[in-house]
């Protein structure tokens, strides 16, 4: 029961990261995305 409840601690703890990892390289597409857009807008 112990060891069920530490590996649960841990995937839960995997799963935070996951999310904020994906959250952080959507952020970082997103800028990109919206650079490119304003070069575009500046050059067209």
């Amino acid at each position: 029961m112990k060891d069920k409840k530490i590996g649960y601690k841990q995937l839960s703890i995997s799963i935070k990261t996951a999310i904020i990892a994906a959250w952080i390289m959507g952020v970082f597409w997103f800028i990109t995305f919206l650079i490119g857009f304003i070069q575009e807008m500046l050059l067209w």
